[in-house]
C-alpha cells in the first residue's frame, strides 16, 4: 500500500518449496469451501466510517488509536506467496467491520505479481484447470501453454491468500482486495499481466469466501495502466461472467478523493469505486465511495 504501509517495494521475496502454496490453498477450500456465489455490487460498509489498512510493517507495534469501524489487514509479505509470523496477532487486534449492531473480521488484502518464476506455486487443485473456470484466449501451441500459466498464477495468489488466512486467523474475511502495483514483478508484455489478473480475479470469487460476497482490486490510474495497458480494461471474469469476481475498486493516490470519469483518476471501468485511501502522517486510512 502507499505511505507507511506500502507492500509494493517492501519486503524481501522468499520462495516456498514447491507445493506449498497448494497444501495450504487445499486447507483453506476445506476452511471456506468452493464457492461461486452471487457478488455484492453495492458498498457494503457502513456509511460516514473510516477504516485503516495495516501489514507486516506493524509487527510489533501499536495499532494506531483511531475510531474506525472497519480494517483492511494485508496476507502477505510485500510479494506474491510469502507469509509474516505476526498476521495472526495483527488480525486479532484489528478493528472489526461494524455495521449497525453487527460486528462482522476485517477484511483483507494480498500481493500480487505476474512471473513465469511464480509457475513452481501454481495450485493445480484450485487452479488447474483455466479452459473449465471460462478462460479462453482463443491461442494455440506455446502462446497457450504460457495465457493458461500467468491465470493460473494468478489464481494461485488469490487462494494462497485465503489459505494463508485460514490457516493464521481461522477465519473468513469481511471482504478480499488484491493489490496490484507497478513495485512488484509483471511483464512488459501486458497482456500475459492481463491473464493474470483475470485469474486472480477468478481465484478471489472460486477458491475462498468472504462474509460480504464481494471482492476488490486496490491500484491507482497509472499502475493499472503500465500493468494492464489500458485504464479501462477489465478482468473477462468481471465483463463476461455471470458471477462478477470483481465487485469494487479500492483506491490510492487521491488522498481521501472519490473518483469520477471526468477527473481522470478511475481505472478499471466496469466496476465502481468503494473506497479511497488517505495517508496522513504514518497512518494509512480510507474513506467511503458510492455509498448506497
Amino acid at each position: 500500500m502507499a505511505g507507511a504501509y506500502s507492500v509494493g517495494v517492501l519486503g524481501r521475496h522468499r520462495w516456498l518449496r514447491p507445493g506449498a502454496a497448494s497444501v495450504l490453498a487445499l486447507a483453506a477450500m476445506v476452511a471456506f469451501g468452493l464457492m461461486p456465489v452471487s457478488a455484492t455490487t453495492t458498498n457494503p460498509f457502513p456509511s460516514s466510517s473510516t477504516g485503516i489498512d495495516v501489514s507486516y510493517p506493524n509487527c510489533g507495534k501499536p495499532l494506531p488509536s483511531s475510531s474506525s469501524t472497519f480494517a483492511i489487514v494485508g496476507v502477505t509479505d510485500g510479494r506474491p506467496f510469502t507469509t509474516y509470523k505476526c498476521l495472526s496477532g495483527l488480525w486479532k487486534s484489528a478493528p472489526l467491520t461494524v455495521i449497525g449492531p453487527e460486528s462482522y473480521q476485517p477484511s483483507a488484502y494480498f500481493n500480487t505479481g505476474y512471473s513465469g518464476a511464480y509457475g513452481r506455486d501454481i495450485n493445480v487443485q484450485a487452479c488447474g484447470n483455466p479452459g473449465g473456470s471460462g478462460f479462453n484466449p482463443g491461442l494455440t501451441g506455446h502462446a497457450q501453454k504460457q495465457a493458461d500459466q500467468a491465470w493460473e498464477i494468478g489464481c494461485s495468489e488469490a487462494s494462497y491468500a485465503y489459505a494463508t488466512l485460514a490457516k493464521a486467523a481461522t477465519t473468513q474475511p469481511f471482504m478480499l482486495f488484491a493489490d496490484i502495483e507497478t513495485g512488484n514483478s509483471w511483464s512488459s508484455n501486458v497482456t500475459l499481466n492481463q491473464y493474470a489478473i483475470d485469474g486472480i480475479s477468478w481465484g478471489m470469487a472460486h477458491t475462498g469466501s468472504t462474509t460480504s460476497n464481494s471482492w476488490g482490486i486496490y491500484s491507482s490510474r497509472s499502475m493499472w495502466t503500465t500493468i494492464t495497458g489500458s485504464a479501462k480494461w477489465s478482468p473477462t471474469t468481471t465483463t463476461k461472467s455471470t458471477t462478477p469476481a470483481v465487485t469494487a475498486n479500492w483506491v490510492t493516490g487521491l488522498e481521501g478523493g472519490c473518483p469520477n470519469s471526468s477527473t481522470g483518476s478511475v481505472f478499471d471501468t466496469a466496476v465502481s469505486t468503494w473506497l479511497s485511501q488517505v495517508t496522513t502522517g504514518s497512518i494509512d486510512t480510507d474513506k467511503l465511495c458510492n455509498v448506497s
